[in-house]
């Protein structure tokens, strides 16, 4: 058996992806640096997609970065004003209710549809914004799941006993069969 890192349900909003590499990145690591760029291309494929169901044909690519850009630079400065890479809607997902859930999406929702607004791309700007951002609130809320069911799982510790970890507990050991 070999022991892997503790899994830390204190603060599973700390290992929220995007924020995890883009505060890896402000702190000079390059490679984080180049795998926070490939989530801003994912998100604007994200968006362009929730643009194009939205009824949007032209400048999908253009728009998605854009949008897409807008929502890192929320990041960033969440990142530099927490200095952790935590986020309202990781927060939200994890601990909030639905209400806290629904107040994200719409801030989300209006640093796209703003973005979109000053980059001259106003025809039904917020059904856009509106539709691109659920789908990554639907991403963040599948995190947010696969978080919970992570720190609630049954762990097999070294001595054979079991035990069941909630969020709110970190985890001091954890094996794995080789």
């Amino acid at each position: 058996m070999t022991p892997t890192a503790p899994l830390d349900c204190s603060d599973p909003t700390a290992s929220f992806p995007t924020t995890a590499s883009l505060q890896r990145c402000v702190g000079g690591d390059m490679g984080a640096c180049v795998q926070s760029a490939g989530f801003v291309v994912v998100r604007a494929g994200i968006l362009a997609t929730g643009f194009a169901i939205a009824g949007q044909r032209e400048r999908l690519v253009q728009d998605g970065l854009i949008g897409s850009l807008a929502v890192q630079a929320g990041l960033l400065a969440t990142v530099s004003a927490t200095g952790r890479s935590w986020t309202p809607s990781a927060e939200a997902v994890v601990n909030g209710g639905p209400l806290t859930i629904a107040a994200t999406y719409l801030a989300r929702s209006a640093l796209i549809g703003g973005a979109l607004w000053l980059a001259g791309s106003r025809t039904n700007v917020w059904r856009r914004a509106f539709t691109g951002a659920a789908l990554i609130e639907a991403g963040v809320l599948s995190w947010g799941a696969q978080q919970r069911l992570a720190c609630q799982r049954v762990i097999q510790r070294t001595d054979g006993s079991r035990s069941r970890h909630r969020v709110g507990q970190r985890i001091e050991s954890q094996t794995t069969q080789q």
